[in-house]
């Protein structure tokens, strides 16, 4: 016979509970700050989410939605927040589950090239529209230059 928790020990769950969810959003923005401080431009969570979803396919169920979201420092409540506005970045489809949109993937698809233009792994776009920009590193267009 399995026997009941005690008051005590209900509050302290209860309340080490609370400290999760309110810690969550607050370890996200560490992580975030420790990204930039590196000299690594981090991901803002709303793109993290994005990015984390088109991992997965670009579609997944409501608890995995919400899951995915309390990993990145969500409350659950405020991820209604991508679903609404004149360019939703997810929508539910007609299964029940989140998908994410065309503008949803823009969002991924700038947050990555952003990421990867300020860890040097690739070159902007030349200023001279004469010159085809190939995503090359910035250092072979310097080459090119002093030649």
């Amino acid at each position: 016979m399995a026997t009941q928790p005690s008051i005590e020990e209900m509050i302290k769950a209860i309340v080490q509970r609370e400290m999760e969810l309110r810690l969550r959003p607050l370890e996200a923005k560490i992580k975030a700050l420790e990204g930039t401080m590196s000299g690594e431009e981090s991901l803002q969570p709303n793109e993290l989410i994005l990015t984390e979803l088109a991992k997965r396919g670009g579609l997944v169920s409501r608890e995995e939605w919400q899951s995915l979201g309390r990993e990145m420092g969500y409350d659950p409540r405020g991820l209604g927040g991508f679903f609404t506005g004149r360019r939703p970045s997810v929508r539910w489809t007609s299964g029940g589950l989140v998908e994410i949109t065309a503008d949803g993937r823009t969002w991924v698809d700038r947050a990555m090239l952003r990421k990867a233009l300020t860890q040097g792994k690739m070159a902007p776009p030349p200023l001279r529209p004469l010159r085809q920009w190939a995503g090359r590193p910035l250092s072979e267009y310097v080459q090119e230059d002093r030649r």
